[in-house]
């Protein structure tokens, strides 16, 4: 959008948000930049990467291995499924760019994205029937090194107040 200014997009605005904007690999504003006075830094994107065949799902796997716990005395640490810690306030921990680019130059690529789909399903829920629960089972899937879900549904309720979901 030209003439545009992040300027005018209140979270970015607000005192407790830090504005990170982008420059090419010449230091040159991006194409998709937009002006304001909130913005604190930028960050390099595009050009010529260290390891151009890494993706973001190999940087999605990357962060996590290569971060560090800021604080181990915070009580909130738990440890996942792969045995990296995890805290829900935190996440993985702090970036640590110099043990990201070491492990991002030994790194073996996860692949691309496998996709399993189900079919479509339609139940129709009675009047007051408060426990509707709708399970799948998948089988002879094999191991994957991370499993990235994502769920959608469509729900259509007459008493939106009425309607709640976990998943």
């Amino acid at each position: 959008m030209s003439g545009d200014s992040c300027g005018a997009d209140g979270f970015v605005s607000s005192p407790d948000v830090i504005a990170v904007s982008a420059v090419d690999n010449l230091g040159q504003k991006t194409m998709y930049s937009e002006p304001c006075s909130a913005i604190r830094v930028s960050v390099p994107v595009g050009g010529s990467p260290e390891i151009p065949k890494l993706t973001w799902r190999d940087i999605s796997h990357l962060l996590p291995w290569s971060s560090r716990i800021p604080n181990p005395n915070d009580k909130g640490w738990l440890v996942n499924g792969a045995g990296l810690f995890h805290h829900p306030y935190i996440g993985f921990g702090t970036i640590d760019c110099y043990r990201l680019v070491k492990l991002a130059k030994q790194w073996n690529f996860v692949g691309p994205l496998c996709v399993l789909t189900y079919k479509k399903e339609v139940y129709s829920v009675p009047d007051n029937w408060a426990n509707l629960q709708g399970k799948k089972k998948t089988n002879n899937v094999q191991h994957l090194f991370q499993c990235d879900d994502q769920c959608s549904a469509g729900i259509i309720h007459q008493y939106k107040s009425e309607y709640a979901q976990s998943w």
